[in-house]
C-alpha cells in the first residue's frame, strides 16, 4: 500500500498533544485527590466500614473543597462507566447485525475488484448507504450491498480509500478514546473543542489520502454528495463512518483540493471557564485543602 509523499500535517497533531497533555494532568490531579482522601481513611477487610468512613472523611474535613473536587472526580468515573457499558451493548449487537447481515458472495467480489492483500473488508447485505470502519484491535471495513449496488468501480475504489487511511491508522479506537476524554473532562470545554477539532481532521486527512490514492477528488465527491442526499442518522457501535463529520469543510477540500482549510481549532469562549477550573484544581492540591 502505498503511503510514501502523504504525511499528517501540523495542525491535528498539535490538537491531539494538547488533548493528551490535559487528559494526562488532569488524571494526575484526580488521582492525586483520591490517593490522599484514601489515606485518611483506615483499611479494612469490611467494605462497608471502609465506605462509611470516606463518607464520613468528606463531610467532616474541609467540606467545600473536598465535595467540589469529589464531585469532579465522581462525575468523571461515572461517564467513564456509562460508555464502557454502552459500548460492550454496541459490540454484542454490532456483531450480531454483522453475523445476520453478512454477504459473501458480495464480499468476495468486492475483495476481486479492489485486489487489497490481507485487508479485512465486508459487505454486508443493507440498503442504506453505508461504509464504515469498526473494531479497536483488528479493524475492519464495512460497506453495505447498498453501496456496492449504487455506486460504480472507480467510485467504490474511492469510498475504501478513504475506510483504508481509518483502518491503517486505528481511527474507530482512536474515535472512541477521545469521545470517552471529552466526556469525563466536560467540565473543561475547551477539551470538547480539542476532540472535535481532530475529529474533523480525521475525516479530511482520509479524503486526502483517497484523492491521492485515486489521483483525483472526482470519484469521492461524487459519493460524498450521493450520501449526503440519502443518508439519515444511525447508531452503530464506534466506528468511522464516511460522511458523518464536517460537511462543509470537507466539500470545501474537494471542490479545491489545493487550498488550505481555514477552521478553528477550539471557541475562545471556552478558554477562560476551562483555564479557572485548572488552576482550581491545582490552588486546592498545592494547598492541602482536601
Amino acid at each position: 500500500m502505498r503511503t510514501a509523499g502523504f504525511h499528517m500535517p501540523r495542525q491535528p497533531k498539535i490538537a491531539l498533544i494538547w488533548i493528551l497533555s490535559i487528559g494526562a494532568w488532569v488524571a494526575i490531579q484526580m488521582s492525586y485527590i483520591l490517593v490522599h482522601q484514601l489515606s485518611d481513611v483506615p483499611l479494612e477487610l469490611n467494605l462497608l466500614h471502609v465506605f462509611l468512613s470516606v463518607i464520613d472523611d468528606t463531610f467532616t474535613n474541609h467540606i467545600l473543597w473536598e465535595l467540589s473536587l469529589n464531585a469532579i472526580l465522581l462525575f468523571s468515573c461515572l461517564v467513564l462507566c456509562k460508555h464502557l457499558i454502552q459500548q460492550a451493548k454496541l459490540y454484542r449487537q454490532w456483531n450480531s447485525y454483522l453475523l445476520s447481515k453478512k454477504n459473501n458472495e458480495m464480499t468476495k467480489k468486492l475483495t476481486e475488484i479492489l485486489n487489497h492483500e490481507s485487508l479485512r473488508i465486508e459487505v454486508v447485505s443493507e440498503p442504506k448507504l453505508m461504509a464504515m470502519t469498526i473494531g479497536f484491535w483488528k479493524p475492519r471495513i464495512i460497506l453495505s450491498s447498498g453501496m456496492m449496488n449504487r455506486f460504480s468501480k472507480d467510485e467504490l475504489g474511492a469510498i475504501v480509500y478513504h475506510e483504508l487511511y481509518h483502518y491503517k491508522h486505528r481511527h474507530p479506537l482512536q474515535h472512541f478514546v477521545l469521545t470517552i476524554i471529552a466526556e469525563c473532562l466536560a467540565f473543561l470545554p475547551i477539551v470538547k473543542g480539542l476532540v472535535q477539532y481532530y475529529k474533523v481532521w480525521m475525516e479530511l486527512l482520509a479524503d486526502r489520502y483517497a484523492i491521492y490514492r485515486a489521483g483525483s477528488e472526482y470519484h469521492l465527491a461524487q459519493v460524498l454528495i450521493t450520501i449526503l442526499r440519502s443518508e439519515k442518522s444511525y447508531k452503530y457501535a464506534h466506528g468511522v463512518h464516511l460522511a458523518k463529520e464536517s460537511v462543509n469543510y470537507r466539500l470545501q477540500q474537494l471542490l479545491d483540493p489545493h487550498s488550505s482549510v481555514h477552521m478553528p481549532i477550539f471557541e475562545w469562549k471556552s478558554l477562560l471557564p476551562s483555564t479557572i477550573v485548572l488552576i482550581f484544581m491545582l490552588v486546592i492540591i498545592i494547598l492541602g485543602c482536601i
